[in-house]
């Protein structure tokens, strides 16, 4: 697994982004983790409702990409959370291609489908460290 992303320096300062944009596009990014959370828990936990799993993901895709929306013109979100859509979707389409086989999930799927959503969930972790960090900057000043 590629962890340079870690190591990604994040802009310090907000884009133009308002309070409500700003809050909606974190509540946007937690409601992405959520998803992906739960999927990696139903994996660990040996379940394989591959249909349930598989409409999880894709929200949890379309998660992100409405965040997306507010954050589009902050280079440095962007070179994170499409990585991290992608990730999500390669999951999603190792979920459905698992649920086609007969043989059903082997070690190495979930071990891949777990790389995949882990990779995901620590990009938009950063993004959404982030954009808190910018949402009450008179806060910190005063601390």
């Amino acid at each position: 697994m590629d962890n340079v992303f870690l190591y990604t320096p994040l802009p310090t300062q907000p884009v133009s982004l308002g309070a409500q944009e700003l809050t909606k596009a974190v509540e946007h990014l937690y409601e992405a983790l959520k998803l992906i959370e739960q999927t990696q828990n139903d994996l660990c936990l040996g379940t394989m409702a591959a249909l349930k799993l598989m409409k999880d993901l894709a929200e949890a895709w379309y998660e992100i990409n409405k965040c997306r929306i507010y954050t589009e013109k902050i280079v440095d979100f962007e070179e994170m959370l499409q990585p991290a859509m992608g990730y999500v979707n390669d999951a999603r389409c190792m979920v459905e291609t698992v649920a086609d086989e007969e043989g059903g999930m082997t070690e190495s799927a979930l071990s891949a489908i777990l790389g995949c959503l882990w990779e995901a969930a620590a990009r938009v972790h950063c993004v959404v460290e982030e954009l808190e960090s910018w949402m009450s900057p008179e806060e910190d000043k005063e601390a």
